[in-house]
């Protein structure tokens, strides 16, 4: 969304132009369905409880996302999804090696 401006400049075809108005609605939705395929990776795998601090240390950056999305602030938040990845990546790698 922070570049939006730019992209209808240049012609480019961005899920921000694409979805519109609807930006920020559909992508939570797709954040909520990322976190909820992890904690169904977690049951079917039966991962320790340490994975659901994982979780619920990803629930804590959307959260905090959300707050930077309601003050304008699209780029910061854009930015914290790659401390998303770090932390899942983190924790498989902690869950896989360590726990197993």
């Amino acid at each position: 969304l922070e570049d939006k401006e730019d992209d209808l400049k240049i012609n480019i075809n961005s899920t921000a132009i694409m979805w519109g108005e609807n930006a920020i609605k559909y992508a939570r939705i797709l954040h909520l369905f990322f976190y909820a395929s992890l904690i169904l990776i977690a049951i079917l795998n039966k991962f320790s409880y340490i994975f659901l601090l994982v979780i619920i240390l990803l629930l804590i950056v959307f959260i905090y996302q959300r707050k930077l999305i309601n003050e304008s602030k699209f780029l910061d938040a854009f930015k914290i999804n790659n401390l998303v990845g770090i932390i899942v990546v983190l924790g498989f790698v902690i869950e896989i090696t360590l726990l197993k």
